[in-house]
């Protein structure tokens, strides 16, 4: 039911959200088509087709850290320390999404990420309790639509809600299996 609520309000807001009627409905399109997105790789393309992300990535909650694969190395950012200068766990506790210049990178493990992703910027898109989407813009500067933003952001929160959940039940039956 909250699922379907979500997929009610969002469609209502994109096409409440303009004042052109064509632009609404197209735009309640592309929130359809998001929502739609059951597989990272068909998230991952919206986010550069509609975003200009060269790639992202999704810095996943285990515990008390993010847990994140870059190009088959795994990086582990501590969330649980107040003083962490990580901007990506910065994010993961934020709400909005923000992007992180070279010179806000400070944390090593931040650093190490950017130079496996050979970028010098980061944008951050917090999951909630989900983790984090990390994302490499791409050459154009183009202005992010918030309201897309927010909705690829949720429905790259219920992505990793399910993936999270199919893993530990993996992980439960071969448990029992043993």
């Amino acid at each position: 039911l909250e699922q379907a609520f979500d997929d009610f309000r969002l469609t209502n807001e994109a096409l409440l959200g303009l004042d052109d009627f064509e632009a609404s409905l197209a735009r309640a399109n592309l929130v359809a088509q998001i929502r739609q997105c059951q597989e990272q790789d068909s998230l991952v393309r919206i986010a550069h087709q509609l975003f200009d992300f060269n790639s992202v990535l999704f810095a996943t909650a285990v515990g008390d850290e993010l847990c994140v694969d870059v190009a088959g190395e795994q990086f582990s950012v501590p969330v649980n320390e107040r003083a962490s200068s990580s901007q990506i766990s910065k994010a993961f506790q934020s709400t909005e999404p923000f992007s992180a210049e070279e010179n806000a990178l400070v944390a090593i493990v931040d650093k190490q990420i950017a130079s496996r992703l050979a970028t010098s910027a980061l944008w951050l898109l917090p999951l909630g309790t989900s983790g984090v989407a990390i994302c490499v813009p791409g050459p154009s500067d183009a202005e992010k639509d918030p309201f897309l933003l927010k909705v690829f952001m949720q429905s790259a929160r219920a992505f990793l809600a399910t993936s999270t959940v199919s893993t530990e039940a993996m992980i439960e039956v071969d448990q029992v299996q043993r």
